[in-house]
């Protein structure tokens, strides 16, 4: 069920979000500060903050982010030198997000996951 999702992202967190930057006018791009609660695949132990940028067209509101609420965040990165670079890390209509507390059936899948998978649950 999560497979899908969870494998076609780079990383997987859940996240309360601390601030939103909007960029541009309307439907322009947004930058999302999160305070990670907790990480199941592309971050390290020590990435207790991320900011995503919001894909061209969605905005902030178009995954409806709102600050003090906390999201399941699958967001893609880029990679430099082959390595996976968390400074630029981007939600589109592809990579889904929702508030936690609607997404406990996909946060049960991702345990199981990674409980039976570790090495393919944890930072690239």
């Amino acid at each position: 069920m999560c497979d899908g999702e969870y494998f076609g992202a780079d990383v997987v967190f859940v996240g309360r979000v601390t601030r939103i930057a909007r960029r541009g006018r309307g439907k322009g791009r947004a930058l999302i500060r999160f305070a990670v609660e907790r990480g199941y695949r592309g971050l390290g132990a020590k990435d207790a903050e991320v900011e995503v940028a919001s894909a061209e067209g969605v905005g902030a509101a178009g995954h409806g982010f709102r600050v003090g609420e906390t999201y399941l965040v699958h967001a893609d990165a880029s990679y430099s030198m082959k390595r996976l670079d968390l400074s630029t890390l981007t939600v589109s209509a592809k990579t889904p997000a929702r508030l936690a507390a609607e997404a406990r059936e996909e946060l049960a899948c991702i345990e199981e996951r990674k409980r039976l998978h570790p090495a393919t649950s944890g930072p690239h």
